[in-house]
């Protein structure tokens, strides 16, 4: 059985949302939605330390 934590299954949740969105709407200071101001997703990269 897999066990994860409530936070790795929300970042694998963000990550499918953004790529079948394509994507990424930017926000003001209340974190409200822009929906004049967007950045396309071309690729999704990830580094990780060590």
């Amino acid at each position: 059985m897999i066990t994860q934590n409530k936070g790795e299954w929300s970042e694998l949740y963000v990550f499918l949302k953004l790529l079948g969105d394509g994507i990424l709407y930017a926000a003001d200071a209340d974190l409200n939605k822009k929906e004049d101001l967007y950045y396309p997703l071309i690729e999704i990269l990830r580094k990780e330390n060590g």
